[in-house]
């Protein structure tokens, strides 16, 4: 956005290392889930996320359970024999990027071999890592077949990533207006609620989603909900479904963190910034919009203060959303959905 490229000269050695070092090490090297990336739960920050495959479970036990866990070399301990969705398409969208620093740099064939490895992963997720008949994306273990199927809103990383087809947001799209999967009074659960209400009541309790949160079993974490609900601007020059919820959402997000203001405001009776950004949290409870809290018995609240993520998120939205403006490489985008309240109007400025 500030047009420096002797800031691209700068990073894009580290950021060549770095892409080596995920292909290295986190990369499937053979067999039916070759191409693909994994990790695991830390990894990819969505700590106590729950997962079906007993193997992970192992395996973080192991870690978590070794008494010097520093010295130990973890890649060893682990089996790698299965794929994971969000960091196969975090990589897929890293592909992009690098390819587009490498041509502002100058170096086209690195930047063309940048995007035939996007064009390949993203090739390789959508044979492997979609699911038909359920609708999303899910991690896999051994073979393309075996899904692990858990509804979580990291799938949204195929919008952000540019990875699903229109088909495939049909599928999608109505899990976030759908309050048996992600719609919830604040947007959005990182955890499907399928029939949580149900379970409740009849203290089946195997399926984790927990109306306070308690972390990423239900909590809103506002890094998710950014790259969902711009992954759903991704598609909203040509869908006008996307554009809806885009907007509404987005709207429901802001006014949920607003009211947390305001009512810290009234209590106080000050405006004293120190006071207001105590409300800006970790993550979100999916239910209230306040702090969310863990499921133990002091009922730990999410950690305050928590700017940036909790921050940035919202002035991103309220610039380029609410306001509409959006800043390309070759034009300004105003979207001006407030005047009109009824479909997008682009300006190249």
């Amino acid at each position: 956005m500030s047009r420096d490229l002797q800031r691209l000269h700068r990073v894009i050695i580290p950021l060549e290392h770095y892409t080596r070092w995920q292909e290295n090490n986190r990369q499937v090297k053979a067999g039916a889930l070759k191409g693909l990336f994994w990790q695991r739960a830390f990894g990819s920050g969505m700590d106590n996320i729950p997962l079906g495959f007993d193997a992970w479970s192992r395996e973080e036990n192991k870690i978590s359970a070794h008494p010097n866990p520093e010295t130990i070399n973890v890649s060893d301990l682990l089996d790698k024999n299965d794929a994971w969705f969000d960091i196969s398409a975090q990589m897929k969208l890293h592909y992009d990027a690098m390819a587009n620093i490498e041509r502002v740099l100058g170096n086209h064939e690195q930047s063309e071999k940048y995007q035939e490895n996007s064009q390949e992963l993203k090739d390789k997720i959508n044979e492997c890592l979609w699911d038909h008949h359920k609708g999303g994306y899910f991690n896999v273990q051994d073979n393309c077949e075996n899904k692990e199927v858990t509804f979580t809103l990291s799938m949204f990383w195929a919008l952000y990533a540019d990875i699903a087809s229109n088909e495939q947001v049909d599928s999608m799209l109505p899990m976030l207006t759908s309050s048996l999967f992600f719609r919830s009074e604040m947007p959005y659960p990182a955890l499907a609620q399928l029939y949580w209400p149900i379970l409740k009541w009849l203290r089946l309790l195997r399926y984790q989603f927990n109306e306070d949160g308690n972390y990423w079993q239900g909590g809103s974490w506002p890094p998710l909900v950014y790259i969902t609900l711009k992954g759903l601007m991704n598609y909203s020059d040509v869908r006008q479904d996307a554009w809806f919820e885009y907007t509404a959402s987005t709207e429901k997000y802001l006014k949920k963190l607003a009211q947390n203001l305001i009512q810290a405001s009234t209590a106080s009776g000050t405006t004293n910034p120190v006071i207001l950004r105590e409300q800006f949290y970790e993550y979100n409870s999916p239910t209230n919009g306040g702090p969310g809290k863990r499921d133990d018995e002091h009922k730990t609240p999410a950690k305050s203060n928590f700017l940036g993520w909790a921050g940035l998120g919202p002035i991103g939205l309220v610039q380029e959303s609410l306001i509409g403006i959006n800043v390309h490489e070759t034009r300004i985008t105003w979207h001006l959905h407030t005047c009109t309240d009824r479909t997008p109007t682009a300006f190249k400025i």
